[in-house]
């Protein structure tokens, strides 16, 4: 495993979701309740881009068909998904956002 930079800080916002893509993944870095978290951008269910998803409290639900997942644990919280995804610790220095991958 290995910390990989993935963008600045305050390029995410409160309540929402960015992509970036690093070490071949694409991942989703949402910030909620003034934290941010890692985890893989494509809904387990039918592959739906969840970075574009709406975020309540740690929940995110995916624009396709409404999964609702669990941003800080990955499990899922709502179907029709049900394989969770995976998160990935997330890490703040000076600034940067970074990612164990």
């Amino acid at each position: 495993m290995a910390l990989v930079k993935l963008c600045r800080e305050n390029q995410v916002s409160e309540g929402s979701g960015q992509l970036f893509e690093a070490g071949g993944k694409q991942l989703a870095v949402f910030k909620a309740q003034g934290k941010l978290y890692c985890t893989d951008a494509i809904c387990t269910h039918s592959g739906g881009p969840l970075q574009d998803g709406s975020v309540e409290d740690t929940c995110v639900t995916c624009p396709w068909h409404g999964a609702q997942f669990d941003i800080k644990t990955g499990k899922v919280i709502s179907p029709p998904a049900t394989e969770g995804i995976k998160t990935y610790e997330v890490k703040i220095e000076n600034g940067i956002v970074m990612v164990d991958l």
